[in-house]
C-alpha cells in the first residue's frame, strides 16, 4: 500500500512543478517535451517496482474498506459471532474511513443470554 501511496504522491509533485515552470514560461521550447517523456519513463519504472498487481490489490482492499457494511456483519466482525435471532437493531451507522472515523455507533434490543456472551467477551473493570 505504501508503494501505490509513494507513486501517487510524486505523481502529485512532479505535476505542481511542471505546471508551475510552465506557466512561469522557464522551461525552453523542446524542455517540457523532454520532461513529460522523462516523467512518463519514470511512472513507468515505478509502476513496474510496484507491479500492476500490487497496485489493483491495495485499491481493491481500499474499497472493500471503505464500502458500508451492514449491521449484521459489523455486529458479527465485533463481537466474534453473527447475531442470535433475539437481537434487533435499532440504529446503526459505520465507520466509513476506518482508523479516520471515531466510531461505529450500533443500538440494538438483546436478549440476556446474548447481553452475557457480549460481556464475558472482554474484561471489564468498574470505576
Amino acid at each position: 500500500m505504501i508503494a501505490t501511496v509513494l507513486l501517487l504522491f510524486l505523481l502529485l509533485i512532479f505535476t505542481i512543478v511542471f505546471l508551475t515552470l510552465l506557466v512561469k514560461g522557464k522551461l525552453g521550447e523542446r524542455k517540457p517535451l523532454f520532461i513529460l517523456l522523462l516523467f512518463f519513463g519514470f511512472i513507468i519504472l515505478v509502476f513496474l517496482f510496484t507491479g500492476a498487481e500490487k497496485v489493483q490489490a491495495d485499491l481493491s482492499r481500499f474499497l472493500r474498506n471503505t464500502a458500508p457494511k451492514d449491521a449484521d456483519k459489523v455486529y458479527e466482525l465485533l463481537f466474534k459471532k453473527s447475531p442470535a435471532s433475539c437481537v434487533t437493531f435499532v440504529n446503526f451507522k459505520d465507520q466509513v474511513v476506518p482508523k479516520i472515523d471515531c466510531c461505529i455507533w450500533m443500538e440494538a434490543r438483546l436478549c440476556p443470554g446474548e447481553l452475557t456472551r457480549i460481556l464475558a467477551l472482554k474484561k471489564y473493570e468498574r470505576t
